[in-house]
């Protein structure tokens, strides 16, 4: 019974986008989220994190329209950074908050720099806006094979109990 109780928590939480939180670098139209380490490129007084580039970023979506999804046609996008004001279409995002601290983007740490940036708080994927699933395939796809999965367990279990009895 724990095994089956173990089976669904996990299939729930592999079937829903969860909201997303953190610390990254932003440079541009994207943030950086891959952390590497703090290091002193400007001297030992001057620690800066670095993040990797080319590495995890999401991009900042800033457009509040989207002519694409229709009747509301409103912008939200799904696994991007949403920043916009408040229109006709919809209410206003503001999924990330900038720091007054710098930041590196760098492939390795202590590496030569590839862009500066500043820190930003960021959480997106809104469970209002983002419940569709992530699976490849829906789960009555691979029900079949889960039955056999199953049955085959079963009958392990069951040959088992009458060996030892």
């Amino acid at each position: 019974m724990k095994s089956i109780f173990l089976l669904v928590a996990m299939l729930t939480s592999v079937c829903s986008i969860a909201q997303t939180s953190g610390t990254g670098c932003r440079i541009g139209n994207n943030i950086y989220t891959e952390y590497l380490g703090i290091a002193y490129p400007y001297g030992p007084d001057t620690p800066i994190r670095y993040y990797k580039s080319p590495g995890n970023n999401v991009a900042i979506n800033y457009n509040n329209y989207d002519g694409s999804n229709p009747p509301s046609y409103y912008g939200y996008k799904c696994g991007q950074i949403n920043y916009f004001d408040a229109s006709s279409t919809g209410p206003a995002q503001r999924e990330f908050t900038d720091t007054n601290t710098s930041c590196i983007i760098s492939s390795t740490l202590g590496g030569s720099i590839s862009g500066n940036g500043v820190l930003a708080n960021y959480s997106y994927n809104k469970s209002a806006y983002c419940t569709t699933a992530t699976m490849p395939l829906p789960i009555d796809d691979i029900l079949i094979p889960i039955s056999f999965l199953f049955a085959g367990l079963s009958v392990v279990i069951i040959r088992n109990k009458d060996l030892a009895a």
